[in-house]
């Protein structure tokens, strides 16, 4: 007996209006699959997105789903650095210096895109030999190259921070000290941020800890003065 399995990609970015219609033929499907083996072809439906289901605001009387298991990515820990950089030096034979990889996972705080955008642009570095072990000296142009990147991620991440007025306000109290913002998950703007990947949290209090994410944010938010 063949199964459907449904898998959709970027869920929360889907306008609401065609979200919603979805959902509905959805919640049809599995009203028509309680009543019919003839109609019991879908098996499950995925949905990967930054935010999850439970977040999204929809009527809930259109949502299909029963969840069964939600899924968290965290971020690399400096093993998991270590492990996928040594998959490309087992392939190629080119070693990265210990230090690199202590400092990928400082400067990026082990965010999957921003440890393989880095671990890209150091391979693909001009100049250095096949053999040469990448080195600190590498790593210090690899890194400048990344803050000044022009990437869908950071394009996202701006968005993202400008959704609402308060998150600037948040964002610059965490950034400047001005102001500790104590970790509460059930203000809904700390939530968002958590979501977007920005904010962490940390012996209770809100934290950035990405030096990567901390530049983009106060490229963000820093103001043009006399053109400069």
């Amino acid at each position: 007996e063949t199964k459907v399995v449904i898998i959709i990609d970027e869920f929360d970015g889907i306008p609401q209006a065609t979200l919603r219609n979805f959902l509905y033929t959805l919640r049809e499907i599995y009203n028509a699959k309680k009543k019919s083996e003839a109609n019991n072809y879908i098996h499950s439906v995925g949905i990967v997105g930054v935010k999850s289901i439970a977040q999204l605001d929809f009527d809930a009387t259109v949502s299909p789903f029963n969840i069964q298991d939600g899924f968290a990515l965290p971020n690399f820990t400096v093993e998991q650095v270590a492990e996928l950089y040594g998959q490309y030096t087992d392939d190629t034979g080119q070693p990265f210096h210990p230090s690199v990889i202590q400092l990928v996972h400082e400067k990026t705080a082990g965010q999957p895109f921003l440890v393989n955008r880095l671990g890209q642009i150091l391979t693909q570095e001009p100049g250095i030999a096949p053999t040469e072990e990448i080195s600190i000296k590498h790593f210090e142009a690899a890194y400048a190259r990344l803050l000044n990147d022009d990437n869908t991620h950071f394009d996202t991440l701006v968005k993202n921070i400008r959704r609402e007025p308060e998150f600037k306000t948040i964002l610059i109290d965490i950034l400047a000290g001005w102001r500790e913002r104590i970790f509460n998950r059930r203000d809904a703007n700390i939530q968002s941020l958590v979501t977007f990947g920005v904010v962490k949290e940390k012996d209770g209090v809100c934290v950035i800890d990405s030096p990567v994410y901390q530049r983009v944010i106060i490229d963000a938010f820093t103001p043009f003065i006399n053109g400069v």
